[in-house]
Parts: C-alpha cells; sequence; structure tokens
C-alpha cells in the first residue's frame, strides 16, 4: 500500500529539459526576459557521475551525466548573460510520479502536478569571452522532470501582458532546485521555494522565422562555455521548437513510501 507524505519547503527571497526552443523568463512579480533552448553538439563529450539532491530525496543519489546536449541562455542581452548547460541523465532511477503543489503568477489556486524520473541535469555555465568570466547570474543546479499531467498546468495562468502575443500549449517539463555534488565541488540550492515550468507554445514570429532554411543554417555557431566540467566548444544548431518557462512557486512536495 502506498502512502504520501507531504514535506514543505521553504520560500527564500532570492533565486536560479530538455525542450529545444525560445522561452520568455517570467518571475512571480512578472518580469521576465526572452531565452532560446539550443541543442548543441560538443567538441568533447563529458560522461561523468555526480550525485544530486533534489525535493523527493534526502540523501545523495549517483547519476551518470552525458553531454552537454543543449544550452539555455538569455537571448535578449546575448548568449552569453545567462547560461545554463543540460547533460542526459543516462541512469535516471525508476521511481513511481512524484506530486508537486504548484502556483503560478497569475492563478490563486495551488495546483497538482505528477512528474516522471529525472531526464536532464541543468548546470550554471558562462560564456568565455575577452576577459575573466563572470561567475554564473543563477549558481544553483536544475533537475529536469517530465510532466504526466500536463492538463493539471493551465497555461492561461502562465500568461503575463509582455507574453500575450503567444499561444501557450501543453506543459512539457518541471525544473526543480537540486543540490549538486562532483568531488569536492558542492552547488547548494539558493531557493528551494521555486522551479521553472516549461510550456510548448507558438509565435506568430517564430513560424515566420522557420519558414524557411536560411535562419536555421545562421543560427549554427561556436560557442566556447566553461562549467563545472571545465572549458568546453559547442557547436549550436538551429531552434527547432518555441516554448515560454514560468517560474513558478513550489508548495510543497510529496513522494510515495511503502508501508
Amino acid at each position: 500500500m502506498q502512502t504520501d507524505s507531504l514535506r514543505t519547503l521553504p520560500t527564500a527571497a532570492t533565486l536560479g529539459l530538455w525542450l529545444v526552443g525560445v522561452c520568455v523568463w517570467c518571475t512571480l512579480s512578472s518580469a521576465e526576459d526572452t531565452v532560446t533552448w539550443l541543442k548543441v553538439t560538443p567538441e568533447q563529450l563529458i560522461q561523468h557521475a555526480v550525485s544530486i539532491r533534489g525535493p523527493f530525496t534526502t540523501a545523495q543519489e549517483p547519476v551518470k551525466l552525458v553531454g552537454p546536449e543543449a544550452i539555455l541562455s538569455t537571448a535578449s542581452k546575448g548568449i552569453d548573460s545567462f547560461i545554463f548547460t543540460s547533460y542526459a541523465i543516462v541512469n535516471p532511477a525508476r521511481t513511481l510520479p512524484q506530486g508537486v503543489n504548484v502556483l503560478l503568477p497569475a492563478d490563486d489556486a495551488t495546483m497538482r502536478v505528477e512528474v516522471g524520473p529525472i531526464e536532464f541535469l541543468l548546470l550554471p555555465a558562462q560564456q568565455l569571452t575577452d576577459g575573466q568570466p563572470e561567475p554564473p547570474r543563477e549558481p544553483t543546479a536544475y533537475e529536469v522532470r517530465p510532466v504526466l499531467n500536463p492538463a493539471a498546468l493551465n497555461p492561461l495562468a502562465a500568461l503575463t501582458p509582455a507574453a500575450a502575443r503567444l499561444k501557450l500549449l501543453a506543459a512539457s517539463h518541471l525544473c526543480l532546485p537540486a543540490e549538486y555534488f562532483h568531488h569536492f565541488e558542492h552547488t547548494k540550492i539558493e531557493n528551494a521555494g521555486r522551479g521553472l515550468v516549461l510550456f510548448s507554445t507558438e509565435s506568430t514570429e517564430m513560424r515566420t522565422a522557420t519558414s524557411t532554411k536560411t535562419p536555421e543554417r545562421s543560427a549554427c555557431k561556436k560557442v566556447s562555455i566553461v562549467d563545472d566540467f571545465g572549458t568546453n566548444q559547442l557547436l549550436t544548431q538551429s531552434v527547432t521548437r518555441v516554448g515560454v518557462w514560468v517560474r513558478i512557486q513550489i508548495l510543497a512536495v510529496s513522494r510515495p513510501e511503502s508501508q
């Protein structure tokens, strides 16, 4: 028999998928920024074991990462202003669906979201340019889990006035902050009470831009990045999907327990 135990997460004052696309970053105060999610081919393929501890685990969980396979970055101020590298997890634990209660910016009601095993891990990164690279603006790592009941999240509740031009479709993935352990490196959670949800979406601008092959070819370029695994050259590929990121507040999480 399975029962749910409830664990309330603290709410902090400050923060920080794998779908290829363009997204809009929305906070609970409706501040937002355009970001791109690009599939990449790395010059050096990383295959490495690390440990993570997320909302559903009390102990460190060993996982094997392979990548980077994508980068998430701010578009409005250049690719170097905000970057995550996305690594695929090749040995995810086959756990039962987990539940998260979330509150979207434009909705007063909480919604229970069911998520599956971790598929990807987002690591803070920075682009290498002239001079000393600045520390990542978002120091928190994120585990990326598929949303199993996308109908539970109302896309209209994720919209802000600046994102009204976008047509939101179903929720795709939920990104939850996680502690990250790699040898002597330990990345703590800056804000345990917030995560990110990705909605697939449509926009007139993107349909126009992807109607020819020229923008896709011109979008490919080499990017030098540095993350916890050192420096790497990434060949970016064209954007193939459009999405909207919305910051959410994680009110509580529950995990099945055997009796």
